[in-house]
């Protein structure tokens, strides 16, 4: 090719540079677009979460939210859509408790709920973290309370789901947050002294 070949080729290679280099930072930016974008939308979806956790603690299917709001914490990057998630698990669960006291009975699915207690401990040996071990514990806790005012005689099912985990975590050298134990024993002598309290009040 001539010299002035090369020339008259040269703008429209800089006309094709020029376009390349601005489509890059583009699809960069529509990448962060569609991840900010997916973020509120699990934002908003949270929101709407919240309200069912506040209004619906005492409907059956409620607690089907917890291993969701779990997961969501246990994985995602953004703190604010983990805090959010953190907050509904609590707002559950004291909302639960109100709705027990108040009505006197919440209906249970004694069987769903003892198979979400064991997810959520599958969940617990996942994540390390003292943030979700509390979570977990909220959770696991609070459906917990729900099975035991339902039914007493299932306090041994809870128990061996427990310790269920502490084998679990001894044989296969898993970690987990001390606290999610130590709050499991504080709730069972908390209703072993409740229990003993109403005996002593019949006699």
């Amino acid at each position: 090719m001539t010299d002035s070949g090369m020339d008259a080729l040269t703008p429209k290679l800089e006309e094709v540079l020029g376009r390349m280099q601005k489509k890059g930072p583009s699809k960069k930016q529509e990448q962060k677009d569609a991840k900010e974008n997916m973020i509120n939308f699990k934002s908003r979806v949270l929101d709407l979460l919240d309200i069912y956790a506040k209004k619906q603690a005492s409907n059956p299917l409620a607690a089907e939210i917890l291993l969701p709001l779990l997961r969501l914490i246990r994985t995602t990057k953004a703190k604010h859509l983990s805090d959010k998630a953190f907050s509904i698990v609590q707002s559950f669960a004291k909302s639960r408790s109100k709705a027990s006291s108040s009505d006197g009975e919440v209906e249970v699915n004694i069987k769903a709920h003892i198979a979400l207690i064991k997810a959520i401990h599958e969940e617990v040996l996942k994540d390390q973290s003292k943030v979700f071990a509390k979570a977990a514990s909220t959770a696991s806790l609070s459906l917990a309370s729900g099975i035991y005012r339902a039914d007493k005689s299932q306090f041994e099912k809870i128990g061996k789901v427990y310790l269920h985990t502490m084998t679990k975590c001894d044989a296969e050298g898993v970690k987990i947050q001390a606290s999610f134990v130590s709050d499991w024993v504080n709730w069972w002598q908390s209703h072993i002294a409740q229990a003993g309290a109403g005996g002593a009040g019949k006699e």
